[in-house]
This record gives C-alpha cells, structure tokens and sequence, in this order.
C-alpha cells in the first residue's frame, strides 16, 4: 500500500514538475527538487525491500517509506493547489519552529539558486555557524572536575585523568556524522552502497531527518549527537575499556545509537586484548536491558550478517548472542556453515546460546544440509550410471 501511494506519488511530481514553478528562482527544480528525491525513495526503498527478509528490517523500511510518502503527499497538494510554493510550505506545521527555518534560510542563502536544496558543504559550513557555541559549552559537571583537581582532591585528579578525546570532540566529525545521517535512506538497516547525492542536501531529506529522530529542538538534538561522537571516539581510544565499563544505564538509554558506534562495539568484542573484548560482551549485555537501544541493536547486528567483511560478522554475531536475540536465529544460523572456522565458531556458539529455540534451528540446518548432500550424492551415481 504504501509503495503503491509512492509510485503514484512520484508519477505526480514527474508530470506537475513541468507545469508549476516552485519559485521565481527554481527554474529547473525538476532536476534537483521533490523530484529529484522521489526517484532516489523510487530506487533505494525497492532494493532494500528485496534484499532484507528480516521482519523487524523490514517494518522500519516500511516506516521510513511512510514518512517519505507522506512529504511528497503534501508537496503534491501543494502543487495542485498553488502556482507558487515555499521552502516553509515544505515544513510540516510542527517543524516550523524559528530556528529550523532561520538555519535553512542560511543553508540556502548562499551559493544554491533552489529554497530546497543547498551545497553539502553549505550545510556543514551553517551548522558550525550556528550550533558550534552551543556544542563547546562546558557542563557544569566538568568545571566541577576542574575545580576538584585544581584543589588537590583526589576524586577530581581521577577525574581529571580522562583523556581530551573522552571530553571533547571535533564539531567537524560531528556536523560531518549528521550530515551523513540525514542523507542515509534508513536510520538503523546498514546500506553498504553510496547515497544518491551525497553532494546536496534538500529540505526533504531535512524534513525526513526530524521526524525520523523525533526531534523538536535541533540544538538538543546536536548536542545528544556530540556526546555520542565523544564516547565513539573514547571507544577508538587507547582507553577503551573504561569507556566500555562506564557504558551502562542512563548514558546508554541516551544513545541514539548510531550504526557506527555499534559496529564498533562489535568490532571490541573481537579485540586482541582480552580484557576489552570481556568488556564489550558486558557491555552489549547490560544494554540488551534498554529496549530502545535492543530493537535497533538487534536490526542492525542482523542485517550486518550480510556484510563481506569476516569481522564484522563474527563481531555481528557476538553482539546478538549477549542481546538475547532469539529473533534473529534463523540468520545466525546460516553462518553455521561459513569457510571461515572463527565466524562459523562464533555463530554455532550463538546459535546454542539461545537454549531449545537455538537448539531447534541448528538441527534443522544440519537436516538441511544432510538432505543437500544426499541430493549431490544420488546425482552424482545417477550420472555414472547413465555413463
């Protein structure tokens, strides 16, 4: 249904791009505007449908096709209805909050000739503009650190002792993860292909963004964004492993997550030092109690069994074994029999992880697999005997 109303959606735009203007200034939105976006949904949600049999992936494809079938919904009324349409008219009313639209206005006002689309680096170049003072603004907990080591207390040098990456992070690592996320089809399935455009930004995608995350204050939501870039790069650190014990409750319930920060805490599980691959397990552990961090998590761990990478998938596996997560046995068990012995260690072990479920799966793929090889063995005499 949904993809029915997006087909029909594009279709729209594609026949009303040529007959109303946007703009005065948008001669040729039909390039780069609604329409633009609707032949990338047209393209990348068709492809992630098919390849993903997922159930849990494959209801937040759907969810993510929702939201933008709706966007192109309302511009397609719009359209109908004026000769004429706005940036402000793209918005929906709740998203039309002062500092969204001013942000936009600058991310526009330079270089693009289009209200609804601007440069990439424009984008970032706004962002640093008007959110950089906000991000850099110490918290009161660590003047308070401060002011404790500056006094001699031990618990303050401690403190104190933390390295600048687990304090502070690069706003341009920052401005450059949202960007990336906004121009990402999907908020938790991993695409290992390239973005459409990864050279513009279009109020779509913005719109798209908001409502994907839920936010209602792009400050807040930019500074959630640095906290979670700062322990990203505290867990690429050298101290790692007090980053991964200090992972626990409140701080991991206020994780997004991001897919690069869980792909990370899957890579620790495989460490070469034991005592932080013990962590991360704990750590993945503890986090499978936060339900909200779990389903995306679990989404993200499963679709990453596809990758080509023998780490990741290992790592992928781990990860969904210390998340209890049941549902995904099915694709853990096709790792059973991989070429290589440490993921097929590692998913066998998952597999079993997960009590009479687990153990149910795994006697149906070694049936499976006992039926296939019968089958290439009756063959095989067939053919020497009609020889």
């Amino acid at each position: 249904m949904v993809w029915t109303r997006l087909l029909k959606f594009t279709w729209t735009f594609a026949a009303s791009s040529y007959s109303f203007e946007f703009t005065s200034a948008d001669k040729g939105s039909e390039e780069l505007g609604p329409g633009r976006h609707a032949n990338c949904c047209t393209v990348i949600f068709p492809q992630r449908m098919r390849a993903s049999r997922f159930s849990p992936s494959r209801q937040e494809l759907l969810q993510e096709l929702s939201l933008q079938a709706e966007a192109l919904q309302r511009v397609s009324h719009l359209l109908l209805e004026k000769n004429k349409i706005s940036s402000t008219d793209i918005l929906p009313q709740v998203q039309r909050t002062r500092e969204v639209l001013l942000f936009w206005e600058a991310c526009v006002s330079g270089s693009s000739s289009s209200p609804f689309l601007c440069d990439a680096d424009s984008f970032c170049a706004t962002l640093r503009k008007c959110f950089t003072r906000t991000r850099w603004r110490p918290s009161s907990r660590a003047r308070r650190k401060k002011v404790l080591c500056a006094r001699g207390n031990a618990a303050g040098k401690a403190a104190a002792a933390l390295t600048d990456v687990e304090r502070r992070v690069d706003c341009a690592a920052v401005f450059s993860r949202l960007l990336g996320q906004l121009q990402a089809p999907c908020r938790t399935v991993p695409d290992l292909r390239p973005v459409c455009c990864p050279d513009r930004v279009t109020l779509f995608q913005l719109s798209a963004y908001l409502r994907r995350w839920g936010v209602q204050d792009l400050g807040a939501h930019i500074t959630r964004l640095s906290k979670e870039e700062r322990i990203l790069s505290a867990l690429r650190s050298p101290k790692r492993r007090r980053t991964l014990n200090k992972l626990r409750g409140q701080l991991v319930a206020e994780l997004l997550p991001l897919g690069c920060t869980l792909q990370t805490l899957a890579a620790l599980q495989v460490d070469a030092n034991h005592k932080v691959s013990r962590a991360a397990c704990k750590c993945l552990c503890r986090a499978a109690g936060v339900q909200t961090f779990r389903n995306k998590a679990v989404i993200y761990y499963t679709e990453s069994l596809k990758s080509d990478d023998i780490q990741t998938q290992q790592g992928s596996c781990l990860a969904l074994k210390c998340l209890k997560a049941t549902e995904s046995v099915d694709h853990i068990t096709e790792m059973c029999r991989a070429t290589d012995g440490a993921l097929r260690s590692a998913a066998r072990e998952t597999v079993l992880s997960f009590g009479k479920r687990g153990f149910q799966a795994f006697q149906k793929m070694e049936q499976l697999h006992i039926a296939v090889e019968e089958a290439v063995y009756i063959n095989q005499e067939t053919e020497i005997t009609v020889l």
